[in-house]
């Protein structure tokens, strides 16, 4: 996304970002279907215990199908952290800059560690909140402290 952004701009780099959530949310589909489909995992024969194998293919299951929850929070972190990344980059590259251009790589890296760090809080902060609070209960320590902590 630095590289889109400097080169091309904070558009592009959101374009590309909303290309890479729709390829991310149709493998999330096929994933989804996937889990439907009749049979038993590899897994499943790998246990003797009827109960424990049918557990495991559950398991499975629903780690291939996943949960909507997750999916939507990681969606939504996603795109509002790129969209963060992008704006975030090219405004330092413009306060930072002579006349608009580069003062070259040390420049550039500064700029992309330090867009990538906040909207990478921002992107830890969102998924907490919306799946780690709302759905799992935890606590608005533990969404700050694990957020700051990922990021």
């Amino acid at each position: 996304m630095d590289v889109i952004c400097k080169r091309w701009g904070a558009k592009a780099s959101i374009k590309v970002s909303l290309l890479a959530l729709l390829v991310n949310l149709v493998v999330c589909g096929i994933f989804a279907l996937l889990s439907l489909a009749p049979g038993k995992w590899g897994e499943f024969y790998g246990y003797e215990d009827e109960i424990v194998a049918q557990a495991v293919n559950s398991s499975l299951n629903s780690t291939f199908g996943g949960a909507w929850y997750v999916v939507f929070g990681s969606a939504l972190a996603f795109i509002v952290s790129s969209i963060v990344n992008a704006f975030l980059n090219v405004s330092i590259a413009k306060i930072f800059s002579k006349s608009g251009k580069s003062r070259g790589f040390g420049e550039f890296a500064g700029r992309s560690y330090v867009s990538t760090m906040i909207a990478q809080l921002v992107d830890n902060l969102l998924f907490a909140t919306v799946v780690s609070k709302f759905f799992f209960g935890w606590t608005w320590t533990q969404v700050v402290v694990c957020s700051c902590i990922g990021a």
